[in-house]
């Protein structure tokens, strides 16, 4: 703008902008949610919107229910015949090799990726030997090794995939511990186990998924991973490692499953409970690696209580291998996939019900099922109770 000066000039003068904040007009939503989240108020709106709900969902969800069943009985369509090769990872031991044999004997073409020497040649033995099986060696941490291997799978396979498994020889299983004594290292080591390593497989291979979709096949391409039931339900003590990695591959699939579908590819993920696998579920050199001052102030008994109350609550709910077997073959033969499967009575009847109540009510509940409360560390049970300060001439704390 233009401003004259005392000598009747004029010159140009620039207006600086206003230091007073901008007051911007609130929609009543947003009015509402300023409301329900002061004192007091937060907490009747809570437990008054809980109480509304469980009144007035339970008709709404039996509705559902009786549908949703219903319409699953109508469109069950049985299981597919072989229509494509299935490569698995992590079919050293466990349910990747357990998946590798029952599909085999199901004459589909299964790719069994093996971490180690001893696990390809295992497949080489009468008793694991099948035309159906051929057995690689891949090592899910080198991404060179993997796209390696996509390369080599291309060639071999010009129709492409028909599915991918992502699983893994789970080494760290029980290495873990309370969130103090776990390093950063250790969260990334369950990390790369239990996640990068199938993103990297994901990755590497969907190239080969997204050419079989272009088959003239009626059989749409899939990409299963077996997860755990530790990435549903919130933090367990002694597990934080785990359980991070855990919730963090759960959150994976379920972008990976609506992008996928864009190239008419299925995703499904595989949540078991507690099953009988060989895995050490609990190793005891964590206490020993800990540096001196945390060793002191917690102590061995303590260490010792921690890793009992841990087995309490998982040796008595062990269940067969099988069932995770059955229910792999299942999402990778079936017509009609579930996207999401719970293995053990325990996650589908039991937990599940559980995450619908408030926190503090479900962290108080699980908390029976722990014994951390029965003995503390050691540094707490040595410290001296306050005394009076009228203490007699010459005595101190």
């Amino acid at each position: 703008m233009l401003t004259s000066d005392d000598s009747g000039g004029t010159h140009a003068s620039t207006s600086l902008p206003s230091t007073r904040p901008r007051r911007t007009r609130q929609s009543i939503i947003s009015k509402l949610n300023d409301f329900v989240h002061r004192d007091y108020i937060t907490d009747i709106v809570f437990y008054g919107f809980w109480l509304g709900f469980w009144v007035f969902m339970p008709p709404v969800i039996l509705l559902g229910t009786l549908l949703l069943a219903v319409y699953d009985l109508i469109t069950a369509r049985g299981y597919r015949q072989p229509c494509g090769p299935v490569l698995v990872t992590g079919c050293d031991t466990g349910f990747g090799k357990a998946l590798a044999l029952a599909l085999a004997e199901r004459h589909w073409k299964v790719i069994a990726a093996c971490s180690t020497d001893t696990g390809v040649k295992s497949y080489r033995e009468p008793a694991n030997g099948s035309m159906n099986i051929d057995p690689i060696k891949l090592d899910l941490s080198n991404d060179d090794e993997i796209q390696a291997c996509a390369e080599l799978l291309a060639a071999q396979y010009p129709e492409g995939l028909y599915a991918l498994v992502n699983n893994n020889n789970n080494t760290v299983v029980g290495k873990d511990g309370l969130v103090e004594w776990m390093t950063i290292d250790n969260y990334k080591m369950h990390m790369e186990v239990n996640l990068y390593a199938f993103i990297r497989a994901t990755k590497a291979f969907l190239p080969l998924l997204k050419k079989y979709t272009r088959q003239a096949s009626r059989c749409k391409p899939r990409i299963v991973t077996l997860n755990s039931n530790a990435g549903i339900v919130p933090g367990q003590p002694n597990a934080s490692c785990y359980a991070v990695a855990k919730h963090a591959c759960d959150a994976w699939m379920s972008s990976l499953t609506f992008e996928a579908n864009v190239w008419g590819i299925e995703a499904a993920t595989v949540c078991p409970c507690w099953h009988e696998i060989d895995i050490d579920y609990f190793q005891h050199d964590v206490f020993a690696r800990l540096p001196l001052r945390v060793q002191e102030e917690y102590g061995r008994q303590y260490y010792n209580k921690v890793m009992e109350s841990s087995k309490a609550l998982r040796n008595p709910i062990m269940w067969k291998a099988e069932n995770v077997t059955h229910a792999l073959v299942h999402a990778v033969t079936a017509e009609k996939l579930r996207p999401y499967v719970v293995v053990g009575i325990d996650g589908r009847f039991l937990m599940s019900p559980l995450l619908l109540l408030p926190r503090r009510l479900y962290n108080t509940i699980f908390s029976w099922g722990t014994r951390f409360k029965d003995v503390k560390p050691r540094a707490l049970e040595l410290q001296v109770p306050h005394r009076s300060s009228s203490l007699p001439a010459g005595e101190s704390l």
